[in-house]
């Protein structure tokens, strides 16, 4: 019995001791992982309208889009997309400005503020119509304050933005605008505004020429002429220019770099035929270009029609040097006082001759079509009209003939060779009007713009004259007073401009006195 009583209590302290043990190292119980507190470091976009996707960077967010509650000043956005360190969202209704916060399992962060707009609308313009750089003010709702994020377009066109506000842009009309409407583009999203009507300006500037009497090649103004007269150009936009006083023609590219393509510098004058400047000439004063680009030229002091080729060659195309109008083909043809020339749409050629007008071939027979080879102003068929020194020729896309009959009239030659009186009479004066209402004091170069009107170098008037197919004379460019001034059309001035012609594009290019001037409508 003691021995059992015994076993007993030892077992009993055996327990009470394991059970001590136990107590006194008890099993560690793992950390509580805390999740990682979002940031964050930037917005793409800090203002915009409902709807506006915005782009959060930062760290720690959820890839689960659900699980970041991203608000914008307090109202809760929907966010489309989520990694870890971005996350894409949309700007809710009536958002209102304020930060931008995300929060992630409890944890927030705070960003920068968000400058919530107003629906982006258009409601009108303080001025519709206008030219270029015309101050407008757009009002609406929905535009940023900062200028830069405005996109502004007239008719498509970029406009500047000078200030802005929420609810109004100062803007500038671009050139070239054309008339369409006005639209507003913010933050990707646009509102259309009414028509503004385009007013065109016409602008004049000095292509080419430094006034200086020389000849120096050159880019735009450092280069040289002296009484530059007639002016051609090619499919291109070479210009090609009779730089009389010193028998030379001269090339100007598209970018106005001028070159000396033939003539030759060293030789006052000549009728030697060659390539480029091998060739001499006497007094350039009209030249016209074919389809292929050959150049034909009045050499008017050697009384010759002179060929360049493309190549450079210089030849004699018609006249023998004799002052005599006498037709015939080549070199058996001859020239009195031959000035102005131009290609008809069939490939003839006219020429203005002391006081007729004849016609050269392709094949170079010449023709007199009009004319008594006296003095005068009839109108009549052909050869029983009369004209006094005509100086210029142009044709119109049926080969109707006109002629700046040189002190004070254009004169019309239609296909059958029917001379009637187009515009101006006998007065000389400036007047503007229809027909022979009208007057000029010796109209020079004459040219068919693309909107097909006639543009006439006024010469002594200092002045670019327009006339409608219907004959209505109105002033173009120029205010008569002798100068160089640059411009709008209204205020520019020439000095005595002499020949004129037209690029693809629809800008007028110019002889006067010593330089070439551009005439653009933007």
């Amino acid at each position: 019995m003691k021995r059992c009583s015994f076993f007993y209590h030892f077992f009993f302290f055996v327990v009470v001791v394991f059970i001590s043990c136990s107590k006194s190292n008890p099993t560690p119980t793992p950390p509580v992982t805390q999740p990682a507190k979002p940031t964050i470091t930037s917005i793409d976009i800090s203002e915009g309208i409902t709807g506006t996707i915005v782009t959060i960077t930062g760290t720690n967010f959820s890839t689960t889009p659900n699980d970041d509650l991203v608000s914008f000043n307090g109202v809760l956005a929907t966010v489309s997309s989520a990694t870890s360190t971005q996350l894409t969202v949309t700007v809710p209704n009536n958002a209102g400005t304020g930060a931008v916060t995300v929060k992630v399992n409890g944890n927030e962060a705070n960003g920068p503020t968000f400058t919530y707009l107003a629906q982006l609308t258009v409601t009108a313009l303080n001025v519709l119509q206008g030219p270029l750089n015309t101050p407008v003010t757009i009002t609406g709702t929905g535009f940023s304050t900062t200028g830069a994020h405005d996109q502004v377009t007239f008719n498509g066109k970029p406009a500047t933005v000078t200030a802005a506000t929420s609810t109004t842009l100062n803007v500038t009309v671009p050139a070239s605008a054309g008339t369409g409407k006005v639209m507003v583009k913010v933050d990707g999203h646009t509102a259309t505004g009414p028509i503004f009507t385009y007013q065109f300006s016409t602008i004049v500037s000095t292509f080419a020429g430094n006034g200086d009497s020389f000849y120096a090649d050159g880019t735009g103004t450092a280069s040289s002429f002296d009484q530059p007269q007639g002016i051609a150009i090619d499919k291109v936009g070479n210009l090609y220019v009779a730089d009389e006083v010193y028998n030379l023609i001269r090339k100007i590219t598209p970018q106005a770099v001028v070159t000396t393509i033939a003539g030759n510098t060293g030789v006052s004058h000549g009728n030697q035929n060659g390539n480029g400047t091998a060739a001499t000439f006497f007094g350039p004063t009209s030249i016209a270009i074919d389809k292929d680009g050959t150049l034909f030229i009045v050499d008017a002091g050697n009384r010759l029609i002179r060929k360049m080729t493309t190549d450079g060659t210089v030849s004699t195309f018609a006249g023998n040097a004799s002052a005599t109008s006498t037709d015939g083909q080549g070199a058996a043809a001859s020239f009195k006082s031959p000035h102005g020339i131009c290609i008809g749409p069939s490939g003839n050629m006219y020429i203005t001759d002391n006081d007729y007008i004849r016609k050269i071939s392709p094949t170079g027979v010449v023709t007199t079509i009009a004319g008594t080879g006296t003095d005068g102003s009839a109108d009549g068929n052909g050869l029983s009209a009369s004209f006094n020194t005509p100086w210029d020729i142009t044709a119109d896309s049926l080969e109707n003939l006109y002629v700046s009959d040189n002190r004070s009239r254009i004169r019309k030659i239609s296909t059958t060779y029917q001379v009637s009186t187009f515009a101006g009479s006998a007065s000389q004066g400036a007047k503007d009007g229809t027909g022979t209402a009208a007057t000029f004091n010796y109209p020079y170069g004459l040219a068919f713009g693309p909107d097909g009107n006639l543009y006439v170098t006024d010469g002594l008037n200092n002045k670019i004259r327009k006339i409608t197919p219907a004959g209505v004379v109105t002033t173009f460019a120029g205010t008569g007073a002798v100068g160089e001034n640059n411009g709008s059309a209204n205020t520019a001035t020439f000095n005595t401009p002499s020949s004129l012609v037209f690029d693809s594009t629809g800008a007028l290019y110019v002889t006067d006195l010593n330089i070439i001037r551009k005439i653009i409508s933007q």
